[in-house]
């Protein structure tokens, strides 16, 4: 699947960023470090400490992070994401000679493909060992909402060597192709196809107000969070694995655990908190955030910590990769 032409590497922020054709567009992934342990339910003085900066976060596996469509443009706009279209646009224009055009939705084959080529240049680049285990999270271009094939996707990723465990994150846009469902699908065909693998599932939610989720994705059209509270049931029933339901925090970030009580049970979701740093917003006042991370733990709620990196910082704040993008950009 994979044509002959030049991979573009680059090492970013102490990850690696990979572009490389395929028949047809570019392919995107990222290797980068995992979180550790640390960030799951940290005591309140040690999330009182990461979200201070006083404490540093460990680092867990190598992840992969892959794209589930080719030439980039999605068709949500979130807040803040780098694959975003406006981003995405400026990158191909100023960084590569490649063409960007509308996206197109990622076959299996091709998948597999390209995953095997970002296996390899990541043991090429000494980012990880031939026999290394790595997980692996398709976070970057593209929406699963807007693709036919997820769960067949789901299926390949599980059977990749050495791949044990991937996150498939939706904003959960309501389309043809039903996401929900297709998680649910393919996490039965991927236990079929790998029964040592583990498929976990991931909403970014962005807020429990739905004229806020429209505002921050960019998407009009959003599935209701009765839908996907469902889905984390049914998930949870196949996998075992805990939904998680992820927001992205800022000053405007409005999350009400009063909501969250009367739609979603703490059995089958689990609470991501990732704040966000850049031009476009205000970051969320520190004492709010550890008031809203003592509040969901009190309402017996498992809660992950995921902050930007910490591998260099911007005017004393961390870096992540779209505040790179955006300074070096004018954006």
């Amino acid at each position: 699947m994979l044509k002959e032409a030049e991979n573009l590497v680059r090492q970013t922020n102490g990850d690696m960023e990979m572009l490389f054709p395929l028949n047809g567009g570019t392919f995107q992934a990222e290797w980068e470090h995992s979180y550790g342990n640390d960030v799951f339910n940290p005591s309140p003085e040690h999330f009182s400490d990461f979200v201070h900066g006083r404490t540093r976060i460990k680092r867990g596996e190598h992840k992969l992070l892959f794209g589930v469509t080719l030439n980039g443009v999605c068709p949500a706009d979130c807040l803040d994401c780098p694959f975003g279209r406006t981003i995405m646009a400026k990158l191909y224009e100023l960084e590569t000679n490649r063409k960007l055009t509308l996206a197109r939705p990622i076959t299996p084959p091709e998948l597999q493909s390209a995953l095997k080529e970002a296996h390899k240049i990541g043991v090429e680049q000494d980012i990880l060992t031939p026999e290394e285990s790595f997980s692996a999270g398709a976070l970057l271009a593209g929406d699963p909402s807007y693709s036919p094939h997820i769960a067949e996707l789901i299926a390949t990723v599980a059977q990749i060597p050495g791949c044990d465990s991937c996150r498939w994150s939706t904003i959960a846009a309501d389309t043809l192709y039903n996401v929900l469902e297709a998680f649910r699908l393919g996490a039965v065909k991927a236990n079929v196809a790998n029964p040592n693998h583990t498929a976990n599932f991931q909403v970014s939610v962005h807020s429990t107000n739905h004229a806020l989720r429209v505002q921050h994705t960019g998407v009009t059209r959003l599935l209701p969070l009765e839908e996907i509270a469902r889905a984390a049931k049914n998930l949870h029933g196949i996998t075992g694995r805990k939904m998680s339901l992820s927001f992205v925090l800022h000053a405007g970030s409005v999350i009400d655990p009063e909501e969250l009580n009367r739609t979603f049970s703490p059995d089958d979701t689990i609470i991501s908190l990732r704040p966000i740093y850049s031009s476009t917003t205000h970051p969320i006042d520190p004492n709010r955030l550890i008031a809203l991370y003592s509040r969901l733990r009190n309402d017996g709620r498992d809660v992950v910590y995921m902050p930007p990196s910490q591998d260099g910082t911007i005017d004393g704040r961390p870096i992540e990769l779209h505040n790179m993008r955006s300074q070096s950009l004018g954006l």
